[in-house]
């Protein structure tokens, strides 16, 4: 799958790309185990998450 990094520019969008401003340890931890689960990398796996969040 080719991915292109997007440029956070809002502050949710930043958020999303640096866990360690507003999430905490644990919940780093369970995106990145659920990022292995679907066998994505993490950075992936924020852009899936960001866009399942876009639509609902």
């Amino acid at each position: 799958m080719a991915y292109k990094k997007k440029h956070a520019t809002k502050d949710e969008d930043r958020r999303d790309f640096h866990p360690s401003i507003r999430s905490t340890r644990k919940e780093w931890i369970k995106i990145m185990a659920a990022a292995h689960a679907l066998k994505m990398s993490v950075s992936d796996w924020m852009v899936f998450k960001a866009d399942r969040q876009k639509k609902t």
